[in-house]
């Protein structure tokens, strides 16, 4: 049984960094829509990513780097 959303599970390290770059590069509008992320060049990201909806621009950033903190076992 499953429980929520997949969270970041399902984007792969290369995602998570392109949504960095895009973030530290001014790139991105918050708060985060899926809608924004699809016009934005990133549908493939809003597909798998529904969790990031609404977050603000520190948020993201958190989220981001702790996933990829967590995923290189830091």
């Amino acid at each position: 049984m499953s429980f929520g959303s997949p969270g970041l599970t399902l984007l792969t390290d290369d995602e998570i960094k392109a949504l960095l770059a895009a973030l530290h590069h001014g790139h991105l509008v918050f708060p985060i829509r899926l809608s924004d992320l699809i016009g934005g060049g990133f549908p493939h990201i809003a597909e798998k990513a529904e969790i990031v909806s609404g977050l603000d621009e520190r948020g993201l950033r958190a989220l981001l780097v702790s996933v990829m903190a967590e995923r290189r076992g830091g």
